[in-house]
């Protein structure tokens, strides 16, 4: 009966501790733990790296925020929901937090919340909204794969450079606010349908757009990026060969470099560029024809008055 009652008193110790989650503690945080160097305030010598990935853990403790001289955090592929023990630390560069269970960041949007973090990565989480972010020196953030449908609300970050939204649900830019830093942007495998919010980012000289089914009038829109010069897209034809397809995308913006992740040949630039003219003549040819019968109706009209 003892032995018993034992195995289930076991029992339920066991399923309480799954119900109350996995901490990040004890030895499971000293394993994360590593890179010992020199502190930036140069007091002394202390832990700059964690990295738990893939362990289950769940739950981040309170006591994280002790350790003030944390750099590098890589806590991917857990089941983690409130990154708020980590938005304090003052050292830290970058934070990987992809792949977790994450719903709320609105614990990036206080003023004292990282101050030199330079990149955030939560793709793959459970974020459909987006806030305010204070983070003053944050120059790349990644938001792949989550359920985000509007930007209504982002304020994106003074330094941000790359920001990237693969796989999201977003239809629009419409709420992505104007920026002058933004020099990179990934929509690939999106719905997007119009582009026509990207004139507020002039910035922009890598543009990812592969996978995303635009009507072939959005890629005159790129025209208006003065500074674009690499591109990926994907053609809406099936039947296009690629080469045809990169002439077309010349043809339209003849300042690329790099198309679909291969450099632009000069006999590529020559071929768009006899596309170009060839497309050209053609217009004035429609508009001679079409001036002319114009002119044509107006002379009967005449005479039949």
């Amino acid at each position: 009966m003892a032995r018993g009652r034992r195995a289930r008193e076991a029992g339920d110790s066991s399923a309480g501790a799954e119900a109350a989650g996995t901490l990040l503690r004890g030895d499971l945080l000293h394993k994360a733990l590593g890179d010992v160097s020199r502190t930036a305030d140069g007091s002394g010598y202390a832990f700059t790296r964690l990295t738990c990935c893939g362990k289950g853990v769940t739950t981040l403790p309170n006591a994280l925020q002790l350790y003030v001289h944390l750099r590098y955090i890589d806590i991917s592929g857990n089941r983690i929901r409130d990154l708020t023990p980590f938005s304090r630390l003052p050292y830290l560069l970058t934070l990987n937090a992809a792949g977790n269970q994450i719903e709320d960041i609105t614990c990036f949007s206080f003023p004292e919340a990282l101050p030199y973090l330079f990149l955030l990565n939560l793709s793959s989480n459970k974020i459909s909204r987006v806030p305010r972010l204070a983070l003053q020196r944050l120059a790349r953030l990644a938001l792949d794969a989550n359920p985000i449908t509007t930007l209504e609300g982002f304020v994106q970050p003074p330094s941000l450079t790359h920001l990237s939204l693969r796989g999201t649900p977003l239809e629009t830019l419409d709420s992505l606010p104007p920026s002058d830093t933004i020099t990179s942007l990934y929509l690939s495998h999106t719905p997007m349908q119009q582009l026509r919010q990207l004139q507020q980012l002039p910035q922009i000289k890598t543009l990812d757009l592969e996978g995303v089914p635009l009507p072939p009038d959005q890629i005159n829109v790129l025209v208006q990026l003065p500074k674009l010069r690499e591109v990926c897209l994907s053609s809406t034809d099936p039947y296009m060969e690629e080469e045809h397809f990169r002439a077309e995308i010349l043809r339209v913006l003849p300042r690329l470099h790099w198309i679909n992740g291969s450099a632009v040949t000069s006999d590529e630039l020559k071929a768009a560029r006899a596309l170009r003219e060839a497309n050209a003549q053609r217009e004035n040819e429609l508009s001679e024809a079409q001036n002319e019968k114009e002119e044509k109706q107006e002379s009967k009209e005449n005479t039949a008055g």
